[in-house]
């Protein structure tokens, strides 16, 4: 992916622009990520387990596609994430432990 290469690029927000395919894994390569906003299109497939790099991420959303699988138990590496919104996708599974670890977690959506 292109993006994966704008390695100053802090937030990226893609939200509802029907974006089809699944997220790439190299945005885990944006180092300098804050926020990562990709709800309101119909993405599908797993959430890549390298989301679990962006040790900058404060803002994650994933709500509002067609994503399936289990949450990665890699998102419990998301120690600045205060939002994380995964809600009304078609995930499957238990809620990783690892999350327990996301000390400055303000909001959590994963409703259906």
């Amino acid at each position: 992916s292109e993006l994966s290469r704008l390695g100053r690029l802090r937030h990226l927000n893609l939200a509802g622009n029907n974006l089809h395919g699944s997220i790439p894994p190299e945005l885990g390569n944006i180092s300098s990520l804050e926020l990562l906003w990709l709800s309101g299109n119909p993405l599908d497939g797993s959430i890549p387990t390298e989301l679990g790099r962006l040790g900058h991420l404060q803002y994650l959303g994933l709500s509002q596609n067609q994503l399936g699988g289990s949450l990665p138990s890699e998102l419990g590496n998301l120690s600045n994430v205060e939002f994380l919104s995964i809600s009304r996708n078609f995930l499957n599974g238990s809620i990783p432990s690892e999350l327990g670890g996301l000390v400055r977690l303000l909001v959590l959506r994963l409703s259906h």
